[in-house]
């Protein structure tokens, strides 16, 4: 009985040797998984990363998407040309590995920096993706932290590093001593204008000019007022140019000092030519006579409404008319000549005749004049109002 026994056993270890053996066998006999080293990677500029295809000893055909951007030679190794993306392909017979190529090229904001002692400065590093790490050469001199933010401690210089992918940017820090000798605020005592009165014909310009007291005054920035711009107008370099008859004055200003000019502008004189038109016929009764009148000056003038005509026996009032209606008061445009007609109310006839003579109220330039002419427009004499 034990005999049988002992033989069984020896037959079952024997058949799970022989299982053990077939299993390990089988385990042996498989295959590693055929693939790339790496399926995407980014590179700096300049950089080069070798790729593999594991699992295969066969010949592997290499080739590249975008040369400008990626090339790898016939063994793998790729090498980073310019900011982009490429793809890398590993050819085995028809089977073609890939892999994904992003080339960065990061830029530092600055090359060197320069600071006074406690000021602070910022450096950046750009067109990455990737963490960059800082680091100052001398922390006595300027510290560096985990976002660029520079901080100047004492006089000197440092080299300031920014790493990302394993490639170095640099910077030059120098920092130096505070300005302790800075120009003193010197202000103004005074102002001076080259003129302090001036007179203007309307519609003419001229320039101020102010010296600043003293010589050395830090700041000599000037600010120019007019009290009346309907008179004249004054610009940020002193120039006044005259708007219309009146007064103003002009003031400068400069760090709470100031000086001033009056400025008069004259109104522009009135030059005018004016005589009767009755025709061929003289001392004819008529209820109408023609006035011709001619505005010689640059702006317009304003024949008034009452024209008073003198003969040798009557004055007689008389009103201007156009186109049949009477009319208050009539406009003749700067350099030109114009007729106006003028008669009295009734449309009675009244004598006229070359001794005659007549009064004219004409406006110009906001200013009231009185004239008074012979019947040939000579001898013509005008009087402000």
């Amino acid at each position: 009985m034990k005999i049988k026994c002992r033989s069984s056993i020896a037959v079952f270890l024997g058949i799970i040797i022989l299982m053990s053996g077939v299993f390990i066998s089988s385990t042996l006999n498989v295959k590693a998984a055929v693939k790339i080293s790496s399926n995407k990677a980014t590179l700096i500029k300049g950089q080069k990363k070798q790729l593999r295809i594991k699992g295969t000893k066969k010949t592997v055909k290499w080739s590249s998407t975008r040369k400008k951007v990626a090339e790898v030679t016939p063994k793998g190794t790729v090498k980073a040309k310019s900011k982009g993306q490429a793809v890398i392909a590993g050819k085995i017979g028809k089977k073609t590995y890939r892999c994904k190529i992003t080339v960065e090229e990061p830029k530092l904001n600055k090359r060197e920096l320069r600071l006074k002692e406690t000021q602070t400065g910022q450096l950046k590093l750009t067109r990455t993706s990737g963490k960059v790490k800082w680091k100052s050469s001398r922390g006595s001199v300027a510290t560096v932290n985990s976002k660029g933010f520079v901080k100047a401690k004492a006089s000197g210089s440092t080299i300031i590093s920014a790493t990302v992918r394993g490639k170095k940017y640099s910077c030059k820090v120098v920092v130096s001593k505070p300005d302790t000798s800075a120009p003193q605020n010197v202000k103004p005592t005074g102002i001076t204008l080259n003129k302090n009165e001036i007179t203007l014909n309307n519609g003419t310009a001229s320039q101020l000019s102010a010296t600043i007291a003293p010589s050395n005054t830090t700041d000599k920035r000037l600010l120019w007022k007019s009290s009346d711009t309907s008179v004249v107008a004054v610009d940020a370099n002193g120039k006044i140019q005259s708007n219309g008859p009146g007064t103003a004055v002009i003031t400068v200003y400069c760090q709470g000092v100031s000086a001033s000019c009056k400025v008069t502008v004259a109104p522009e004189q009135l030059s005018v030519s004016i005589r009767l038109y009755v025709g061929a016929g003289f001392q004819q009764p008529t209820g109408i006579i023609d006035v011709r009148i001619e505005n010689h000056g640059r702006k317009p003038l304003t024949l008034n409404k009452m024209v008073v005509l003198k003969t040798d026996f009557v004055t007689t009032n008389l009103h201007m008319r156009m186109y049949g209606q009477f009319i208050s008061n009539y406009t003749v445009a700067p350099f030109t000549k114009d007729f106006v007609q003028v008669s009295n109310v009734e449309y009675k006839d009244f004598m006229v005749n070359m001794k005659s003579t007549f009064l004219f109220y004409i406006t110009y330039d906001g200013v009231s004049y009185i004239g008074e002419a012979d019947y040939y427009g000579e001898n013509i004499t005008l009087k402000r109002i």
